[in-house]
Protein backbone atom coordinates (compact mmCIF):
# COMPACT_ATOMS: atom_id res chain seq x y z
CA UNK A 1 0.00 0.00 0.00
CA UNK A 2 2.70 2.36 0.93
CA UNK A 3 4.58 1.92 -2.31
CA UNK A 4 1.36 2.04 -4.30
CA UNK A 5 0.37 5.34 -2.81
CA UNK A 6 2.29 7.91 -4.69
CA UNK A 7 1.60 6.14 -8.05
CA UNK A 8 -0.77 7.35 -11.42
CA UNK A 9 -3.18 4.91 -11.78
CA UNK A 10 -2.78 2.09 -14.20
CA UNK A 11 -3.92 2.32 -17.85
CA UNK A 12 -3.06 -1.45 -18.43
CA UNK A 13 -6.13 -3.62 -19.40
CA UNK A 14 -4.52 -6.49 -18.23
CA UNK A 15 -4.48 -5.17 -14.80
CA UNK A 16 -7.35 -3.64 -15.23
CA UNK A 17 -9.02 -7.03 -15.59
CA UNK A 18 -6.95 -8.48 -12.83
CA UNK A 19 -7.90 -5.66 -10.23
CA UNK A 20 -11.87 -6.44 -11.58
CA UNK A 21 -11.66 -10.13 -10.70
CA UNK A 22 -10.40 -9.53 -7.08
CA UNK A 23 -13.10 -7.04 -6.34
CA UNK A 24 -15.43 -9.60 -7.67
CA UNK A 25 -14.34 -12.71 -6.49
CA UNK A 26 -12.66 -11.40 -2.67
CA UNK A 27 -13.93 -7.89 -1.85
CA UNK A 28 -13.15 -4.50 -3.38
CA UNK A 29 -11.78 -3.00 0.48
CA UNK A 30 -8.83 -5.74 -0.19
CA UNK A 31 -5.65 -3.92 -0.53
CA UNK A 32 -4.82 -6.02 -3.65
CA UNK A 33 -7.27 -4.25 -5.35
CA UNK A 34 -5.84 -1.09 -4.71
CA UNK A 35 -2.09 -1.68 -5.60
CA UNK A 36 -3.09 -3.07 -8.89
CA UNK A 37 -4.55 -0.11 -10.06
CA UNK A 38 -1.41 1.42 -9.13
CA UNK A 39 0.65 -1.41 -11.06
CA UNK A 40 2.04 -2.88 -8.09
CA UNK A 41 1.30 -6.73 -6.77
CA UNK A 42 1.65 -8.76 -3.65
CA UNK A 43 2.23 -12.29 -2.62
CA UNK A 44 2.63 -14.33 0.38
CA UNK A 45 1.25 -17.22 1.53
CA UNK A 46 -2.41 -16.45 3.40
CA UNK A 47 -3.85 -14.98 0.12
CA UNK A 48 -6.67 -16.45 -1.21
CA UNK A 49 -5.09 -19.41 -3.56
CA UNK A 50 -7.30 -18.31 -6.93
CA UNK A 51 -6.12 -14.68 -6.35
CA UNK A 52 -2.15 -16.11 -5.37
CA UNK A 53 -2.37 -18.30 -8.57
CA UNK A 54 -3.08 -15.16 -10.22
CA UNK A 55 -0.82 -12.83 -9.55
CA UNK A 56 2.11 -15.33 -10.17
CA UNK A 57 0.35 -15.80 -13.75
CA UNK A 58 0.36 -12.06 -14.12
CA UNK A 59 4.03 -11.85 -12.95
CA UNK A 60 5.40 -14.84 -15.34
CA UNK A 61 3.51 -13.36 -18.30
CA UNK A 62 4.80 -9.42 -17.62
CA UNK A 63 1.59 -7.90 -16.68
CA UNK A 64 2.75 -7.45 -13.43
CA UNK A 65 6.14 -5.73 -13.08
CA UNK A 66 6.31 -5.06 -9.56
CA UNK A 67 5.74 -7.57 -6.45
CA UNK A 68 5.99 -7.35 -3.30
CA UNK A 69 6.60 -10.67 -1.52
CA UNK A 70 7.23 -12.39 1.62
CA UNK A 71 8.98 -15.67 1.42
CA UNK A 72 7.16 -17.31 -0.71
CA UNK A 73 9.25 -16.09 -3.42
CA UNK A 74 11.90 -19.02 -2.51
CA UNK A 75 9.70 -21.33 -1.09
CA UNK A 76 8.56 -23.42 -4.24
CA UNK A 77 7.05 -20.25 -6.16
CA UNK A 78 8.69 -19.65 -9.69
CA UNK A 79 8.35 -16.16 -10.12
CA UNK A 80 11.10 -14.55 -12.29
CA UNK A 81 12.53 -11.65 -11.91
CA UNK A 82 14.93 -8.55 -12.86
CA UNK A 83 15.94 -7.32 -9.80
CA UNK A 84 15.36 -8.52 -6.13
CA UNK A 85 14.87 -6.07 -3.45
CA UNK A 86 15.51 -7.23 -0.17
CA UNK A 87 14.57 -4.27 3.14
CA UNK A 88 16.63 -6.51 5.66
CA UNK A 89 16.74 -10.47 6.68
CA UNK A 90 14.26 -10.15 9.73
CA UNK A 91 11.02 -12.24 9.01
CA UNK A 92 8.98 -10.59 11.65
CA UNK A 93 8.04 -13.56 13.36
CA UNK A 94 7.54 -14.50 17.19
CA UNK A 95 10.66 -14.24 18.68
CA UNK A 96 12.38 -17.41 20.16
CA UNK A 97 13.87 -17.14 23.35
CA UNK A 98 14.30 -13.21 22.99
CA UNK A 99 15.95 -13.65 19.20
CA UNK A 100 14.15 -12.01 16.25
CA UNK A 101 14.05 -15.01 13.59
CA UNK A 102 16.01 -14.12 10.62
CA UNK A 103 16.74 -15.24 6.93
CA UNK A 104 19.64 -17.63 7.34
CA UNK A 105 22.93 -16.79 4.53
CA UNK A 106 21.69 -19.81 2.49
CA UNK A 107 18.00 -18.69 2.25
CA UNK A 108 19.56 -15.07 1.45
CA UNK A 109 21.53 -16.73 -1.40
CA UNK A 110 18.30 -18.75 -2.40
CA UNK A 111 16.36 -15.06 -3.10
CA UNK A 112 19.37 -13.63 -4.70
CA UNK A 113 19.63 -16.61 -7.35
CA UNK A 114 16.41 -15.91 -8.14
CA UNK A 115 17.54 -12.31 -9.87
CA UNK A 116 18.05 -12.78 -13.63
CA UNK A 117 15.81 -14.99 -16.10
CA UNK A 118 17.34 -17.51 -17.81
CA UNK A 119 17.38 -16.46 -21.84
CA UNK A 120 15.61 -12.93 -21.03
CA UNK A 121 18.32 -10.96 -18.86
CA UNK A 122 21.57 -10.76 -19.31
CA UNK A 123 22.18 -9.25 -15.80
CA UNK A 124 19.92 -10.03 -12.03
CA UNK A 125 20.34 -7.57 -9.19
CA UNK A 126 19.70 -8.00 -5.90
CA UNK A 127 19.66 -5.41 -3.34
CA UNK A 128 20.14 -4.83 -0.15
CA UNK A 129 18.12 -1.23 1.67
CA UNK A 130 19.17 -1.85 5.21
CA UNK A 131 22.46 -3.52 5.01
CA UNK A 132 23.15 -2.50 8.72
CA UNK A 133 21.12 -5.11 9.87
CA UNK A 134 23.18 -7.69 9.40
CA UNK A 135 25.22 -8.11 12.83
CA UNK A 136 28.47 -7.80 11.70
CA UNK A 137 30.91 -7.17 8.54
CA UNK A 138 32.33 -10.59 8.61
CA UNK A 139 28.80 -12.24 8.49
CA UNK A 140 27.99 -9.68 5.60
CA UNK A 141 30.93 -10.70 3.89
CA UNK A 142 29.78 -14.32 3.54
CA UNK A 143 26.34 -13.66 3.49
CA UNK A 144 25.65 -15.97 0.75
CA UNK A 145 27.67 -18.84 1.72
CA UNK A 146 25.91 -22.12 2.23
CA UNK A 147 25.34 -22.97 6.22
CA UNK A 148 24.70 -26.07 7.42
CA UNK A 149 22.72 -26.73 11.16
CA UNK A 150 22.33 -29.24 13.20
CA UNK A 151 19.43 -29.77 15.03
CA UNK A 152 18.01 -32.03 17.87
CA UNK A 153 14.14 -32.51 17.40
CA UNK A 154 14.09 -36.12 18.96
CA UNK A 155 11.69 -36.84 21.76
CA UNK A 156 14.91 -38.39 23.48
CA UNK A 157 16.70 -35.22 23.20
CA UNK A 158 14.04 -33.00 24.39
CA UNK A 159 12.94 -34.93 27.07
CA UNK A 160 16.75 -35.04 28.39
CA UNK A 161 17.42 -31.46 28.20
CA UNK A 162 13.94 -30.81 30.15
CA UNK A 163 12.95 -34.14 32.25
CA UNK A 164 11.94 -32.87 35.60
CA UNK A 165 9.52 -29.87 33.83
CA UNK A 166 8.13 -32.67 31.57
CA UNK A 167 8.16 -35.33 34.08
CA UNK A 168 5.88 -32.52 36.86
CA UNK A 169 3.09 -31.88 33.65
CA UNK A 170 2.50 -35.91 33.47
CA UNK A 171 2.35 -36.52 36.96
CA UNK A 172 0.22 -33.57 37.69
CA UNK A 173 -3.80 -33.73 37.35
CA UNK A 174 -4.80 -29.96 37.70
CA UNK A 175 -5.63 -28.20 34.71
CA UNK A 176 -2.30 -26.71 33.60
CA UNK A 177 -0.69 -26.16 29.99
CA UNK A 178 1.38 -29.14 29.10
CA UNK A 179 3.39 -29.38 26.53
CA UNK A 180 3.07 -31.84 23.18
CA UNK A 181 5.82 -34.40 24.63
CA UNK A 182 3.45 -34.41 28.35
CA UNK A 183 0.20 -34.75 26.78
CA UNK A 184 2.51 -38.00 24.24
CA UNK A 185 3.98 -39.30 27.25
CA UNK A 186 0.35 -39.57 29.33
CA UNK A 187 -1.20 -40.74 26.15
CA UNK A 188 1.31 -43.83 25.69
CA UNK A 189 1.12 -44.26 29.56
CA UNK A 190 -2.83 -44.57 29.39
CA UNK A 191 -3.13 -46.54 25.79
CA UNK A 192 -0.04 -49.48 25.60
CA UNK A 193 0.34 -52.08 27.91
CA UNK A 194 4.12 -51.83 27.29
CA UNK A 195 4.21 -48.06 28.02
CA UNK A 196 7.82 -47.95 29.32
CA UNK A 197 9.55 -49.78 26.88
CA UNK A 198 7.15 -48.30 24.02
CA UNK A 199 8.93 -44.68 25.05
CA UNK A 200 12.20 -45.77 26.13
CA UNK A 201 12.70 -46.64 22.11
CA UNK A 202 11.63 -43.03 21.87
CA UNK A 203 14.72 -42.13 24.31
CA UNK A 204 12.07 -41.38 27.08
CA UNK A 205 13.19 -43.36 30.19
CA UNK A 206 11.41 -43.50 33.52
CA UNK A 207 11.80 -45.39 36.60
CA UNK A 208 9.12 -48.21 37.84
CA UNK A 209 8.05 -45.55 40.76
CA UNK A 210 7.64 -42.66 38.06
CA UNK A 211 5.72 -44.90 35.88
CA UNK A 212 3.57 -46.02 38.68
CA UNK A 213 2.66 -42.28 39.86
CA UNK A 214 1.91 -41.68 36.26
CA UNK A 215 -0.59 -44.82 35.70
CA UNK A 216 -2.02 -43.97 39.01
CA UNK A 217 -3.51 -40.80 38.26
CA UNK A 218 -4.98 -41.92 35.24
CA UNK A 219 -7.33 -44.85 37.36
CA UNK A 220 -10.19 -42.86 37.05
CA UNK A 221 -10.45 -42.24 33.02
CA UNK A 222 -12.51 -44.77 31.33
CA UNK A 223 -12.43 -42.90 27.76
CA UNK A 224 -11.91 -45.36 24.82
CA UNK A 225 -8.14 -46.00 24.20
CA UNK A 226 -8.63 -46.92 20.99
CA UNK A 227 -9.95 -43.28 20.32
CA UNK A 228 -7.10 -42.21 22.53
CA UNK A 229 -4.86 -44.18 19.89
CA UNK A 230 -6.11 -42.54 17.04
CA UNK A 231 -5.89 -39.02 18.93
CA UNK A 232 -2.22 -39.81 19.76
CA UNK A 233 -1.38 -35.99 20.56
CA UNK A 234 -4.15 -35.77 22.59
CA UNK A 235 -4.18 -35.76 26.64
CA UNK A 236 -6.40 -38.20 27.61
CA UNK A 237 -7.58 -36.33 30.51
CA UNK A 238 -8.57 -33.94 27.52
CA UNK A 239 -10.36 -36.60 25.59
CA UNK A 240 -11.82 -38.03 28.92
CA UNK A 241 -13.62 -33.82 29.26
CA UNK A 242 -14.78 -34.20 25.85
CA UNK A 243 -15.88 -37.58 25.96
CA UNK A 244 -18.43 -36.52 29.18
CA UNK A 245 -19.57 -33.55 27.10
CA UNK A 246 -20.40 -34.93 24.19
CA UNK A 247 -22.91 -36.81 26.25
CA UNK A 248 -24.79 -33.74 27.21
CA UNK A 249 -24.57 -31.33 23.72
CA UNK A 250 -25.95 -31.33 21.01
CA UNK A 251 -23.81 -31.72 17.55
CA UNK A 252 -25.09 -31.06 14.16
CA UNK A 253 -23.78 -33.24 11.51
CA UNK A 254 -24.77 -31.15 8.69
CA UNK A 255 -24.08 -27.39 7.11
CA UNK A 256 -28.11 -27.32 6.43
CA UNK A 257 -29.02 -29.07 9.64
CA UNK A 258 -32.18 -27.14 11.25
CA UNK A 259 -30.46 -24.08 13.62
CA UNK A 260 -27.20 -25.13 12.72
CA UNK A 261 -25.24 -21.90 13.41
CA UNK A 262 -26.36 -21.85 16.85
CA UNK A 263 -26.44 -25.33 17.81
CA UNK A 264 -22.61 -24.95 16.88
CA UNK A 265 -22.07 -21.80 19.05
CA UNK A 266 -23.73 -23.67 22.27
CA UNK A 267 -21.00 -26.60 21.79
CA UNK A 268 -18.63 -23.79 21.51
CA UNK A 269 -19.71 -22.18 24.50
CA UNK A 270 -19.68 -25.78 26.51
CA UNK A 271 -16.65 -26.24 25.28
CA UNK A 272 -15.10 -23.04 26.02
CA UNK A 273 -16.58 -23.24 29.51
CA UNK A 274 -15.24 -26.39 30.31
CA UNK A 275 -11.66 -26.09 28.63
CA UNK A 276 -10.87 -23.07 27.26
CA UNK A 277 -7.21 -23.23 27.23
CA UNK A 278 -8.31 -25.97 24.26
CA UNK A 279 -10.21 -23.43 22.46
CA UNK A 280 -7.55 -20.60 22.92
CA UNK A 281 -5.01 -23.27 21.42
CA UNK A 282 -6.78 -24.00 18.25
CA UNK A 283 -8.86 -20.91 18.23
CA UNK A 284 -7.03 -18.33 19.32
CA UNK A 285 -7.44 -16.71 22.81
CA UNK A 286 -10.20 -14.21 21.92
CA UNK A 287 -12.75 -17.10 20.94
CA UNK A 288 -12.48 -18.54 24.04
CA UNK A 289 -13.48 -15.20 26.42
CA UNK A 290 -15.94 -13.65 24.08
CA UNK A 291 -19.40 -15.81 22.73
CA UNK A 292 -19.85 -12.98 20.09
CA UNK A 293 -17.34 -13.82 18.22
CA UNK A 294 -17.93 -17.56 18.74
CA UNK A 295 -21.22 -16.83 16.79
CA UNK A 296 -19.89 -15.12 14.44
CA UNK A 297 -17.25 -17.87 13.84
CA UNK A 298 -19.84 -20.18 13.57
CA UNK A 299 -21.90 -18.31 11.28
CA UNK A 300 -18.74 -17.80 9.17
CA UNK A 301 -18.22 -21.63 9.20
CA UNK A 302 -21.36 -22.73 8.29
CA UNK A 303 -20.99 -20.78 5.35
CA UNK A 304 -17.98 -21.75 3.76
CA UNK A 305 -19.40 -25.39 4.44
CA UNK A 306 -22.61 -24.40 2.47
CA UNK A 307 -20.22 -23.23 -0.31
CA UNK A 308 -21.07 -19.86 0.08
CA UNK A 309 -18.38 -17.51 -2.19
CA UNK A 310 -15.70 -15.85 -0.56
CA UNK A 311 -17.50 -12.53 -1.82
CA UNK A 312 -20.54 -13.35 0.04
CA UNK A 313 -18.86 -14.01 3.06
CA UNK A 314 -16.70 -10.54 3.65
CA UNK A 315 -19.74 -8.54 2.20
CA UNK A 316 -21.70 -9.43 5.96
CA UNK A 317 -22.38 -6.73 7.95
CA UNK A 318 -20.45 -8.29 10.91
CA UNK A 319 -17.39 -8.60 9.14
CA UNK A 320 -17.09 -4.70 8.61
CA UNK A 321 -15.79 -2.64 5.20
CA UNK A 322 -12.26 -1.66 6.30
CA UNK A 323 -8.72 -3.48 4.42
CA UNK A 324 -8.31 -4.88 7.89
CA UNK A 325 -11.42 -6.56 8.47
CA UNK A 326 -10.98 -8.12 4.95
CA UNK A 327 -7.77 -9.61 5.66
CA UNK A 328 -8.72 -10.84 9.15
CA UNK A 329 -11.70 -12.13 8.08
CA UNK A 330 -9.53 -14.42 5.08
CA UNK A 331 -7.49 -15.68 8.03
CA UNK A 332 -10.09 -17.07 9.99
CA UNK A 333 -11.51 -18.64 7.68
CA UNK A 334 -8.50 -19.80 5.85
CA UNK A 335 -6.73 -21.15 8.82
CA UNK A 336 -9.65 -20.77 11.75
CA UNK A 337 -12.30 -22.48 9.70
CA UNK A 338 -10.73 -24.50 7.29
CA UNK A 339 -7.78 -25.74 10.30
CA UNK A 340 -9.04 -24.89 13.85
CA UNK A 341 -12.33 -25.59 14.25
CA UNK A 342 -12.11 -29.36 12.53
CA UNK A 343 -9.21 -29.88 14.48
CA UNK A 344 -11.09 -28.78 17.73
CA UNK A 345 -14.17 -30.65 16.96
CA UNK A 346 -13.36 -34.31 15.64
CA UNK A 347 -12.56 -35.88 18.64
CA UNK A 348 -15.86 -34.61 20.05
CA UNK A 349 -17.70 -36.02 17.33
CA UNK A 350 -15.52 -39.06 17.32
CA UNK A 351 -16.29 -39.58 21.25
CA UNK A 352 -20.05 -39.00 21.00
CA UNK A 353 -19.66 -41.60 17.76
CA UNK A 354 -21.34 -38.33 15.38
CA UNK A 355 -21.00 -38.37 11.57
CA UNK A 356 -18.37 -35.72 10.95
CA UNK A 357 -19.67 -34.58 7.48
CA UNK A 358 -20.41 -30.73 8.90
CA UNK A 359 -16.09 -30.76 9.64
CA UNK A 360 -15.02 -32.18 6.44
CA UNK A 361 -17.40 -29.72 4.35
CA UNK A 362 -15.85 -26.72 7.13
CA UNK A 363 -12.15 -28.36 6.12
CA UNK A 364 -12.98 -27.90 2.35
CA UNK A 365 -15.27 -25.36 2.28
CA UNK A 366 -17.16 -27.47 0.14
CA UNK A 367 -19.82 -30.11 0.56
CA UNK A 368 -20.91 -31.26 -3.14
CA UNK A 369 -18.70 -34.40 -4.94
CA UNK A 370 -18.02 -32.24 -7.64
CA UNK A 371 -16.70 -29.39 -6.12
CA UNK A 372 -14.30 -31.89 -4.06
CA UNK A 373 -12.94 -33.27 -7.02
CA UNK A 374 -12.06 -30.26 -8.31
CA UNK A 375 -10.55 -28.93 -4.94
CA UNK A 376 -8.80 -32.74 -4.78
CA UNK A 377 -7.20 -31.93 -8.42
CA UNK A 378 -5.53 -28.48 -6.78
CA UNK A 379 -8.56 -25.59 -8.53
CA UNK A 380 -9.22 -23.33 -5.73
CA UNK A 381 -12.37 -23.24 -4.02
CA UNK A 382 -13.66 -19.81 -5.31
CA UNK A 383 -12.69 -20.87 -9.22
CA UNK A 384 -14.34 -24.52 -8.37
CA UNK A 385 -17.72 -22.36 -6.68
CA UNK A 386 -17.82 -20.79 -10.03
CA UNK A 387 -17.63 -23.65 -12.37
CA UNK A 388 -20.07 -25.88 -10.89
CA UNK A 389 -22.13 -22.81 -10.63
CA UNK A 390 -22.08 -22.47 -14.42
CA UNK A 391 -22.41 -26.48 -15.43
CA UNK A 392 -24.52 -26.89 -13.07
CA UNK A 393 -26.86 -28.29 -15.75
CA UNK A 394 -23.99 -30.50 -17.33
CA UNK A 395 -21.97 -32.47 -14.93
CA UNK A 396 -22.96 -35.37 -13.09
CA UNK A 397 -21.77 -36.14 -9.42
CA UNK A 398 -19.67 -39.00 -10.25
CA UNK A 399 -18.18 -37.58 -13.03
CA UNK A 400 -13.95 -37.40 -13.02
CA UNK A 401 -11.73 -34.48 -13.52
CA UNK A 402 -11.13 -35.43 -16.67
CA UNK A 403 -14.67 -35.29 -17.88
CA UNK A 404 -15.18 -32.02 -16.08
CA UNK A 405 -12.51 -30.75 -17.58
CA UNK A 406 -14.65 -31.27 -21.00
CA UNK A 407 -17.02 -28.49 -19.72
CA UNK A 408 -14.98 -25.88 -19.64
CA UNK A 409 -15.24 -24.26 -23.47
CA UNK A 410 -19.00 -23.91 -22.71
CA UNK A 411 -19.16 -22.35 -19.33
CA UNK A 412 -18.44 -19.01 -20.25
CA UNK A 413 -15.30 -18.61 -17.76
CA UNK A 414 -13.21 -15.47 -17.34
CA UNK A 415 -9.91 -15.72 -18.10
CA UNK A 416 -8.68 -15.54 -14.88
CA UNK A 417 -10.61 -18.64 -13.89
CA UNK A 418 -9.61 -20.20 -17.01
CA UNK A 419 -6.22 -19.67 -16.04
CA UNK A 420 -6.86 -21.88 -12.87
CA UNK A 421 -7.11 -25.20 -14.89
CA UNK A 422 -3.58 -25.00 -16.81
CA UNK A 423 -2.31 -27.77 -15.23
CA UNK A 424 -5.19 -29.91 -15.94
CA UNK A 425 -6.40 -28.89 -19.63
CA UNK A 426 -5.06 -27.04 -22.71
CA UNK A 427 -6.62 -23.91 -22.82
CA UNK A 428 -4.50 -22.14 -26.24
CA UNK A 429 -5.67 -18.61 -25.63
CA UNK A 430 -4.01 -18.38 -22.04
CA UNK A 431 -0.51 -19.76 -22.78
Amino acid sequence: MAMAGPLCKTNNSSLASLRDYVADTVSANYDLVFCLDHSIGFHHGKMPQHVRNAVEFAVGKGMLTTVVCTTTLMQGVNIPAKSVVLRNPNLFLKKTNGVEPKLSAYEIANLRGRAGRLLRDFVGRTIILDGSEFETPSQQIGLFEPTVKQLDASYGGVFKKNREMILDETIADENKKRSGISKYIRSVMYTEPDAAGQLARRGIYFSSAEVERIKGGMLRLDVDKSICRRYRYWDPYDLQTLRDLSRKIDLPMSPFDDNVVNRLASVLDKVSQAMPSLVGKFLGSQYASNSRKRWVLCKSAVGWAREKPLSELLAVEYIGDSSDKTEDCIAMLQNTVAYGLPALLYPLYTLGGKKEFLLSAMERGAYSKANITLLNNNIPRETALTFSDRARKFIREDDSISQLCLHIPRLGLGFWDRIQFRHLASLGDIQ
